[in-house]
């Protein structure tokens, strides 16, 4: 059997709750990929909310990972082979979980900046748009005030 920490967790145990987590996180990735093309702020900041609550469980796993491994350095060398080997599986499982969600994340940040910087451009064509709309408002040809156009209606 595997050693066991003080609080008789062993480090594949904290791994695979990581994995789960990864997993989670993953699909949430992914959720959040669909609501963004979708255009769903909503359910994107729902979304963001359950990434959020997994990358918390993974930090607590990370640190209670490196209480035992600070504990006693060797710990996983002392570890039996096929513990050595499943907890290598993890950790590869974990890597590749990571990576895609790396990807999906840049992706989607990708597509709300540009769509941003879309948005940026098209309130500034609307403001200059209103401002030389209503630029002569009001005023006469000569340059005296006129009251507003739209109280020139006679009853």
């Amino acid at each position: 059997m595997a050693q066991t920490s003080p609080h008789r967790t062993t480090v594949s145990e904290l791994l695979d709750r990581k994995r789960e987590a990864f997993a989670r996180f993953l699909a949430a990735t992914r959720q959040l990929q669909k609501e963004e093309e979708l255009g769903d702020l909503t359910h994107m900041n729902t979304v963001l909310q359950q990434r959020d609550a997994c990358m918390d469980i993974i930090d607590r796993m990370d640190r209670r990972i490196e209480r035992i491994t600070a504990d006693d350095p060797s710990y996983v060398s002392t570890l039996p082979p096929d513990e050595r080997d499943r907890i290598r599986t993890i950790m590869q499982e974990i890597e590749i979980a990571a990576r895609e969600a790396s990807t999906l994340t840049t992706e989607v940040e990708s597509r709300l900046a540009a769509r941003r910087t879309e948005t940026g451009t098209l309130l500034k064509r609307m403001v200059r748009s209103r401002r030389r709309d209503f630029q002569g408002y009001g005023h006469k040809k000569t340059g005296d005030i006129a009251g507003p156009r739209f109280l020139d209606i006679r009853l």
